[in-house]
């Protein structure tokens, strides 16, 4: 067997592939309190080595020392290490797409792939970090490659906070037997991270959010107080993980939390396969042209990989 035979069904070939992926590794959000040592993993010029069509963005610089942090993070940039993280995916993308089955061009042609972004620095530049390991070959790119965004107001890559119906169901989910339960066999691992950090009694206000924080010290090497052990942090993380699971259990929560982003890929597909049969469609984006696109990549969040994945 070949190697397209290993990766497609015999006698089948793709058409149209879509990608939603997370960003890199970024600066912590939840700010671990009285705990705060120096962070500096978000140096732009190292970032702009990694990264090809940098432009504008290396320009932007945060003061060191005087963000949320210390260090020259602000919060939730991505990191150096993230941004070498979203690079090898497009290294992978490249293997996979490109070499083994000839489906892309070596040249980036907007034509053929589309990007997506949130409007936030870090996943715009974890999308320049994939094109960059895709096309790993300098002088690729164009002068300019177009990352194709939606105001924050009206973003639906994400769970909205302006749904009241969402933000009633999350409030139930949040209250239910089940949570309460998990809670308070996880109580004894709450007051130890409280009384590590000398934390208020609602510390933390997110379980998710402390994880990646927990996660984004670890993975580059800054030390964690010696009462956070191994244990904890993986305790953490299990709950965590168990009350995103849990929240996404409800169809309701997926369909008002992340069903419009649904719906668009869907629709993305369907535009395709009436473009290949000849058959036009009224399209929803006349600058993506179903006839020549071949890719289109969304860099988005854990919220929006995490209600999807559930949601399938």
């Amino acid at each position: 067997m070949d190697d397209q035979q290993s990766i497609t069904p015999a006698g089948l070939y793709p058409k149209l592939v879509q990608v939603v992926f997370r960003h890199g590794l970024r600066a912590p959000i939840t700010q671990l309190p009285n705990y705060s040592p120096p962070f500096h993993q978000c140096e732009p010029q190292q970032k702009a080595s990694i990264i090809e069509p940098f432009s504008s963005l290396a320009a932007r610089r945060h003061i060191p020392n005087k963000q949320k942090m210390a260090g020259d993070c602000a919060s939730g940039a991505l990191t150096v290490l993230g941004a070498a993280q979203m690079v090898e995916l497009g290294n992978y993308f490249k293997s996979r797409y490109m070499s083994t089955m000839k489906f892309l061009a070596p040249r980036f042609d907007a034509g053929e792939v589309y990007v997506r972004s949130t409007d936030v620095p870090r996943t715009i530049e974890s999308a320049l970090s994939v094109l960059t390991g895709l096309y790993s070959e300098r002088g690729l790119f164009p002068s300019s490659v177009p990352i194709n965004l939606v105001e924050e107001s009206v973003e639906y890559m994400y769970p909205r906070s302006n749904c009241d119906r969402l933000q009633q169901l999350l409030r139930q989910s949040n209250e239910d037997p089940a949570t309460t339960i998990k809670k308070t066999a996880f109580e004894p691992t709450r007051l130890i991270i409280q009384q590590a950090f000398k934390a208020k009694d609602n510390f933390p206000s997110s379980w998710s959010g402390l994880y990646n924080t927990f996660a984004i010290y670890e993975a580059h090497g800054i030390p964690l107080p010696p009462e956070i052990t191994a244990d904890v942090v993986h305790a953490v993380g299990d709950l965590a993980a168990w009350r995103e699971a849990h929240k996404f259990r409800n169809k309701e929560i997926v369909k008002y939390g992340i069903g419009r982003f649904f719906g668009e890929i869907l629709q993305r597909f369907d535009e395709k396969v009436a473009a290949t049969a000849s058959r036009p469609k009224l399209l929803s984006n006349p600058e993506l042209n179903p006839a020549t696109i071949r890719m289109i990549m969304y860099s988005g969040h854990d919220n929006t990989l995490l209600p999807m994945l559930n949601g399938l």
